[in-house]
């Protein structure tokens, strides 16, 4: 059951964070990913 678990969170559940993509497929095209800043822009 665990294992089941983490295939479903690495190979189908989508990620907010991964730009709707999984883990694998950014794991996949790691060095093609453009880089993605996380700190907030200042007005």
């Amino acid at each position: 059951m665990i294992k089941q678990a983490i295939e479903i969170y690495n190979n189908i559940r989508l990620h907010w964070s991964l730009d709707l993509k999984t883990p694998e497929e950014v794991h996949q095209n790691y060095n093609m990913q453009p880089y993605k800043p996380y700190k907030r822009k200042t007005a």
